[in-house]
C-alpha cells in the first residue's frame, strides 16, 4: 500500500504560465498604468470565447479524475488518504481557476479592482501562487508519499 497519486501536469502548467504572466504584468502596469489580460496556455483550444465546451481544455480535470479511480480501484491495493486529499485540492484549484476565467469575460470591471497588488503578489517568487499553492501541493505530495 503506497501512495498512487501525484502532482497534475496541468495544474502545475497553468499556474506557471499565470505566476509568469503576473510578473510581466507587473512591469507592464508600472510603465504604463494599463492593465492586461491574462489568456490561459491554449491547448487543445483555439482561444474563440465564443467555443464554451473548447474554454475548458486549459483547465481539464481528466488527469485527476484517472488518479482518483486508480487510488480506489483496487481494495487489495488502495492508495493513502493524502492522495485523496492532493487529487480533491487539484480539481479544486484548476476548478476555480476556470471560474474565475469564465467570470472575467462576464464581467471586465472585476479584473479591474485591486489589479496592481493582485499581480505583485501573484508574480512574487513568494507570492501566493510559488510559495502558496505550487508549495502547498507539493507538501501534501510528500506527506502522502511518506505514508505508503
Amino acid at each position: 500500500m503506497g501512495s498512487k497519486a501525484d502532482i497534475s501536469g496541468s495544474l502545475v502548467k497553468l499556474l506557471q504560465s499565470f505566476k509568469e504572466w503576473n510578473k510581466r504584468q507587473e512591469d507592464h502596469i508600472r510603465n504604463t498604468k494599463a492593465n492586461g489580460f491574462y489568456n490561459p496556455p491554449v491547448t487543445g483550444w483555439d482561444g474563440d470565447l465564443f467555443d464554451i465546451e473548447g474554454m475548458a481544455e486549459p483547465f481539464k480535470r481528466d488527469e485527476l479524475y484517472e488518479m482518483f479511480k486508480d487510488t480506489l480501484a483496487n481494495p487489495e491495493d488502495l492508495g493513502v488518504t493524502g492522495d485523496l486529499e492532493l487529487i480533491l485540492i487539484q480539481g479544486d484549484m484548476l476548478g476555480a481557476a476556470e471560474r474565475a476565467y469564465r467570470n472575467r469575460h462576464a464581467s471586465p470591471v472585476r479584473n479591474r479592482l485591486h489589479a496592481a497588488g493582485r499581480h505583485r503578489g501573484h508574480g512574487h517568487d513568494n507570492g501566493v501562487i510559488e510559495f502558496g499553492l505550487l508549495a502547498f501541493v507539493h507538501q501534501l505530495n510528500n506527506l502522502a508519499k511518506a505514508q505508503g
